[in-house]
């Protein structure tokens, strides 16, 4: 989870490099899953 653009992007591309089954999501997203 991140707010913030720049950590999304870099956690996101090291999920990606690392082959990992991590999911990032941005807090809208949460929030979004949340009310949904």
């Amino acid at each position: 989870l991140s707010i913030c653009p720049f950590c999304y992007r870099n956690l996101a591309d090291a999920i990606t490099a690392l082959n990992s089954n991590i999911k990032m999501i941005d807090l809208m997203e949460l929030i979004d899953q949340a009310l949904s």
